[in-house]
């Protein structure tokens, strides 16, 4: 019996139902943080996809850098942004230096005009920018038209995009140093037995998109999807393209 993986179900669970009574009174929900590999951190925070559903767990990821913190997509909202830059802050005594955002939906750029606001660099495609103008959902405050490579402090980050998916600009970002790959929304998690049926989406485009995936990280140590469990690897990459099959001509 893996005690370690039971643990972290009643973990996750417990943060949930804690989340959750914390919405009903009308605060924001908790943020939770966990320790991933070396300087890699995944935080968790919480929100409602459509109105009227329960609470449901998203996925950013962190990198502590000897010239501040990475933040690879923002909390669900403004206030678990604060509340994450707050923690982070007394955690590990730097500020959020950069933030690059894996594509448009609120899930991932709620937090960036509070960022841009207090000295964050702020990231996204050019596509993803094209998708948030005229809308709700915010944007950051630079772009990158293809495939790039960032750099701070210590620590190198490449985006990639394989093509629409989950949502037609979703991106992945690859720690090439550390084998570390947050894939987002990209990716689905073991939990999920499933995909969303989020407007913007393309089952067809999104297995062409997982396979270019597992082609291109084949190896990597860590992946991260963007909602639910990260137990998996990248077993979870054959994971995706097995729920996408089951998904089609539905």
């Amino acid at each position: 019996m893996d005690f370690t993986k039971i643990y972290k179900v009643i973990l996750l669970f417990v943060l949930l139902l804690k989340s959750a009574l914390t919405f009903a009174d009308g605060n924001p929900p908790v943020i939770s943080t966990s320790h991933l590999y070396e300087n890699f951190y995944v935080y968790t925070s919480y929100g409602k996809p459509n109105e009227g559903e329960d609470l449901f767990p998203a996925n950013g990821l962190y990198v502590v850098t000897n010239n501040g913190i990475i933040l690879i997509d923002t909390p669900w909202d403004e206030a678990q942004t604060i509340q994450l830059a707050d923690t982070l802050e007394k955690k590990h005594h730097q500020k959020i230096a950069l933030c690059v955002v894996t594509h448009h939906h609120s899930d991932r750029t709620a937090g960036l005009d509070w960022l841009k606001k207090h000295g964050a660099k702020t990231y996204s495609s050019l596509l993803t920018q094209s998708l948030t103008s005229g809308s709700d959902e915010k944007q950051a405050a630079y772009t990158f038209k293809g495939d790039t490579t960032i750099t701070l402090g210590n620590v190198k980050l490449e985006t990639f995009y394989p093509g629409a998916g989950h949502s037609l600009d979703n991106l992945v970002v690859w720690f090439p140093d550390s084998k570390v790959l947050f894939g987002g929304c990209l990716v689905r998690s073991f939990d999920s037995k499933s995909v969303p049926d989020t407007p913007g989406s393309n089952i067809e485009q999104w297995a062409q998109a997982a396979r270019k995936l597992f082609t291109k990280y084949g190896d990597a140590a860590f992946v991260i999807p963007g909602h639910e469990g990260w137990e998996g690897g990248t077993a979870m990459l054959s994971h995706t393209m097995i729920i996408l099959s089951k998904n089609r001509g539905r």
